[in-house]
């Protein structure tokens, strides 16, 4: 089971956008939103969105999932240490890769949550920047699938063995 940690979510797409706005603020017309912590329970609704999509696109893999049925505490909306459950299990695909290989993973899925979500976020204002989210994303869903067919082990299958 991996466990995609929300915060990493989150703080990417709050650097994102932060990095965005600095970096177009030569030219004011090209400045997208920028995302700050007051916004932090609407990517949470976002995020969890996005990982339920995520999981669809990724069924053939996937052996079970979990994800946090409920919001944070009225109280601690804003705190992002709050936990969220989102966690996958790619069954025996996963279990035969490296340690690397398995923290790759985890943070390529981490990531493609957060360009989902600024893929949602970008496109009633920004079709562009919401196309280059799209196009990362699905480049990067491409070699998530390539990981998890190249970890497919003969470990899944029964060979015959003759004494």
């Amino acid at each position: 089971m991996i466990s995609l940690d929300i915060k990493s979510v989150t703080d990417e797409i709050l650097a994102l956008t932060a990095l965005r706005g600095a970096v177009c603020g030569l030219r004011p017309d090209t400045i997208p939103p920028i995302l700050t912590r007051d916004h932090l329970p609407a990517l949470r609704v976002l995020v969890r969105a996005s990982f339920s999509t995520l999981v669809s696109r990724l069924s053939p893999f996937v052996a079970d999932s979990l994800i946090e049925e409920g919001n944070p505490q009225a109280e601690r909306p804003y705190d992002d240490r709050q936990p969220v459950t989102l966690a996958v299990d790619f069954g025996s695909r996963a279990a035969s890769l490296t340690a690397g290989a398995s923290l790759t993973l985890k943070r390529y899925l981490e990531h493609l949550l957060a360009l989902s979500v600024l893929e949602k976020v970008y496109l009633p204002i920004n079709a562009a920047n919401a196309a280059e989210h799209a196009s990362e994303a699905s480049t990067l869903l491409s070699s998530v699938t390539i990981l998890l067919t190249s970890s497919d082990t003969p470990a899944d299958t029964l060979l015959p063995c003759y004494l």
